[in-house]
């Protein structure tokens, strides 16, 4: 034993090692997006994954969607699958695809999850996807027969909104209605403007 109650080393040089610089472990983040529905065929939603800081090894993450005001299939692509960042890639999009209609709706959400990640922590692990609606509603607001003989039509418009029960969805619908309350009948029930 040696004076301060250690083992000798023998033919070995006692070396102290010192770790600088250590960096932090990488974590994931999923950002929001926003997109316009379109009438017909698909948009893409883009969510932005981002790994800070980079890391040396492959980070490897699952991700799927899930229901949130929008359900899958019909306002979007369900999807499931692994994203990879190589070595040094901080950056990788996640991309899913919208379903346009004609329907007049509220804006609605649905969520893309992080999960089951290697080499790195997730920190927001869930974006979410606002569907905004393009379609315009026409709202017929209704009068009494005799209204309509003497003023002028009214039609108000609006973003996507339920109203009052009369459902009025595109504008070829809502002059067809407008045209049958403006005609009132001759004295031989036929129409007259």
């Amino acid at each position: 034993m040696t004076d301060n109650g250690t083992p000798p080393l023998g033919d070995f040089e006692a070396i102290t090692i010192t770790v600088t610089g250590e960096t932090a472990p990488s974590s994931l983040t999923i950002s929001d997006v926003n997109v316009i529905e379109m009438n017909e065929g698909m948009v893409e939603a883009r969510f932005k994954v981002t790994l800070s800081p980079a890391s040396g090894l492959p980070v490897t993450v699952d991700f799927t969607t899930a229901d949130g005001t929008a359900t899958a299939p019909s306002d979007y692509v369900p999807t499931k699958e692994t994203l990879t960042f190589s070595p040094g890639r901080t950056i990788q999009f996640i991309t899913v695809k919208v379903m346009g209609d004609r329907r007049v709706e509220q804006e609605e959400t649905f969520l893309v999850k992080l999960n089951n990640a290697i080499n790195a922590s997730i920190a927001d692990g869930e974006g979410v996807g606002t569907i905004h609606d393009d379609d315009v509603g026409v709202v017929v607001r209704p009068r009494s027969a005799s209204y309509w003989r003497h003023h002028p039509i009214e039609i108000g418009m609006y973003l996507p909104q339920t109203l009052g029960g009369l459902s009025v969805t595109t504008v070829d619908q809502a002059q067809t209605i407008l045209k049958r309350r403006h005609h009132t009948r001759d004295a031989n029930n036929k129409l007259r403007a």
